[in-house]
């Protein structure tokens, strides 16, 4: 028994160490800018160019980041580069350059979220800068050094993602008609829905149409809009867009802060199918009164809290009760070490022993298909450097 126990302890200990070891490698390559899951850049210039990483962010207040992988885990590169924003920077407002040789795809690009979206336009000078060294450490050098100087100044007057108000929208107004799709009478009853389930839920709810994007996303549009526009932390912006830049009307819904949870992609989607046939057929004010009626329904809770821990407490109280009442009709029965009371004896003799495998069941079930949906989605960053859920199509 003593040997048993110290084999098992033995393993454990060597599988800690192990444990240790891989942990302690891993971070010695993983930083907040740069991530070298390739193990192409030696230690000493890993440290050296994570320091010059946080001197950038020290200056100009952007992470410049980097990420070398042979592994982006089925996942597109912009969005392994996101989640290394979100995890590890210490701003959202981000450059991430990504060289990965995922399978046969090769990939060396770079990728802006938030403020830095601005400095897109240098994405070629950027790239230039780390190609031009034939070693990883050469070239991160060389691209945080180009990243420096071009964070040094203002965003290009040209770029796409500078935010404009257009629609003259006042700070905090919560029906926005740029597009002129509603009487003064419907903006008045559809302002004071949108205030009556904004104080119930504690969020801003906004809607928004403008006659075209400006040359952004529809998503884009919308982050950008609910960002400057002195609305509260939590909230849902339903945007409707004439013209998308190709021709077609465009809707996106944005969500902030403890709505990014309560009002998920699943549940967008659910209501704006319900309202797609009246948007396609210009019923606007019947189409925003619905799509009101659905964010207040999927904003309440449907179940309240206290419910499960009852439901917890009934169903072992319940089930506590059943078994008393079986172990009273037993009081007569005592437990046997052995069969030997039951079995007379000499009156059994086992000749010969065998184990028969008669049958075996497989299930298989089938993978789920992907349904699609009627947009984009998921988390994502504005050009404020803050947060959003949502999704967005055409219609």
């Amino acid at each position: 028994m003593m040997k048993r126990i110290f084999s098992i302890s033995l393993a454990l200990l060597m599988i800690a160490v192990l444990i240790g070891t891989v942990s302690f490698t891993a971070a010695a390559k993983s930083g907040s800018y740069i991530f070298d899951e390739k193990e192409g850049i030696s230690t000493d210039s890993f440290n050296e160019l994570e320091s010059t990483a946080q001197s950038v962010y020290n200056d100009t207040g952007i992470s410049v980041c980097y990420l070398l992988t042979e592994n982006l885990g089925g996942k597109p590169a912009q969005e392994k580069a996101q989640e290394l924003v979100f995890s590890y920077a210490p701003s959202t407002s981000a450059l991430v350059l990504v060289d990965s040789y995922d399978s046969s795809d090769y990939v060396i690009d770079l990728f802006a979220f938030g403020t830095a979206t601005g400095y897109l336009s240098y994405k070629d000078d950027l790239l230039a800068a780390y190609n031009a060294d034939t070693t990883y450490a050469g070239g991160v050098r060389n691209y945080l050094a180009k990243a420096k100087e071009v964070l040094s100044g203002a965003p290009p007057e040209n770029s796409s993602y500078e935010y404009s108000n257009d629609l003259g929208g006042a700070d905090g107004q919560l029906i926005v008609d740029g597009a002129d799709l509603l009487s003064n009478d419907q903006e008045t009853a559809l302002t004071a829905r949108c205030q009556e389930i904004g104080a119930k839920h504690n969020c801003s709810v906004v809607i928004v149409t403008s006659p075209a994007l400006g040359g952004k996303t529809a998503t884009q549009f919308a982050d950008d809009y609910y960002d400057y526009h002195g609305y509260q932390k939590n909230g849902v912006l339903l945007l409707i867009a004439l013209d998308n830049g190709a021709g077609q009307r465009a809707w996106a819904i944005s969500t902030s802060g403890d709505c990014i949870k309560a009002f998920n992609e699943s549940e967008q989607e659910k209501v704006v199918n319900d309202i797609k046939s009246d948007l396609s057929s210009k019923n606007w004010n019947k189409a925003f009164d619905r799509y009101l009626s659905g964010v207040n329904y999927y904003l309440s809770p449907h179940v309240a809290w206290y419910w499960v821990p009852l439901s917890l407490l009934l169903g072992f109280g319940i089930s506590l009760l059943i078994m008393l009442a079986f172990k009273s009709q037993l009081k007569s029965v005592k437990m046997q070490a052995g069969a030997k009371d039951y079995v007379r004896e000499g009156s059994m003799v086992v000749t010969a022993s065998r184990d028969t495998f008669l049958y075996h069941t497989v299930t298989r079930t089938a993978k789920p298909k992907d349904t699609g949906s009627s947009g984009g989605g998921g988390g994502h960053i504005g050009s404020s450097g803050s947060s959003h859920g949502g999704s967005s199509g055409t219609f």
